[in-house]
């Protein structure tokens, strides 16, 4: 009687086939993803087993480090900044009364008086006119920290006339 032996032990998966020249593109192109050759490193030892460099990297680990790369050049790069190092971000230039009065010059053109007196009141543009006690739009009656708001709102006006 001739018995077969059938071995239990779990094979391995069988690794991505690749040949020398897809491991040197695929580190080329993830250097040039990354900007530095810190990444082909990292994916070298571990994907490599323990590769420091294309010579000393076994055949059949070509495949998972073809794989890894890839796989890296397609994650986001991510950098950290010292504030110290950032430039300062850009700063808008704070309107102006005269802003606020070129803004309305504009909306004018386009559109009713009404639309800017309600501009003018919803931002607190309003004061008593002397000569008649009557309540009037005031460019002066406006506080400076609703400038840039006012002027915002005078050029989002829709055309009217």
């Amino acid at each position: 009687m001739v018995s077969s032996a059938i071995s239990t032990a779990a094979t391995p998966a069988a690794a991505p086939v690749a040949s020398i020249d897809e491991v040197r593109n695929a580190l080329t192109a993830l250097k040039a993803a990354k900007g530095s050759d810190d990444p082909i490193f990292e994916v070298l030892k571990s994907a490599g087993n323990g590769a420091t460099n294309l010579t000393s990297l076994k055949p059949e680990f070509y495949g998972a480090v073809v794989a890894a790369a890839s796989q890296a050049v397609a994650q986001p790069v991510v950098t950290a900044v010292d504030s110290w190092d950032a430039p300062a971000a850009p700063t808008a230039k704070a309107a102006t009364l005269e802003d606020v009065r070129a803004a309305a010059q504009r909306a004018h053109k386009r559109t009713g008086e009404a639309k800017l007196i309600e501009v003018m009141k919803k931002y607190g543009g309003i004061a008593t006119d002397p000569s008649n006690g009557t309540m009037k739009p005031s460019f002066g009656a406006l506080l400076a920290k609703d400038y840039a708001a006012v002027v915002a709102e005078f050029d989002a006006l829709p055309a009217t006339k």
